[in-house]
């Protein structure tokens, strides 16, 4: 079973120029401007096209959040969850943010990898949750 596992990334803002840049061009213009870049989290309206996707291909979502308590990013994913039918969209504060964040999202793949169902998952997670942070 492949598992299809996708990043949706913060948003890179340089003062008011609000472009979303990639790593090579955002560190050159923190050279040329002197100013550290700002970021935002992913907006509702980018979980929902995202999640669409997923789901468009008959399959349920689950997501995991970098920490609630230091980005909105949690939060927006689950106004967007609730625009899906019940059950399609699962979202996990991870509590957690680099590489606690990564290491839970290697565990689910691992688990989904196996056959293992979102909810499944989510119950997993969240005993595990504690020992990760």
């Amino acid at each position: 079973m492949v598992v299809n596992c996708k990043a949706l990334n913060l948003k890179v803002h340089l003062f008011s120029h609000r472009i979303e840049i990639n790593t090579h061009e955002m560190y050159r213009r923190v050279e040329e401007l002197g100013k550290l870049p700002k970021t935002a989290a992913p907006s509702p309206a980018d979980f929902v096209q995202s999640f669409g996707l997923v789901i468009e291909n008959s399959k349920d979502v689950l997501f995991i959040s970098m920490s609630s308590q230091v980005s909105s990013t949690y939060q927006n994913a689950l106004i967007a969850a609730r625009k899906f039918p019940p059950g399609r969209v699962t979202v996990i504060d991870s509590l957690n943010v680099t590489a606690g964040t990564a290491m839970s999202n290697l565990l689910a793949a691992q688990a989904a990898a196996e056959g293992r169902s979102a909810l499944f998952i989510s119950d997993k997670f969240h005993l595990l949750r504690d020992e990760i942070q």
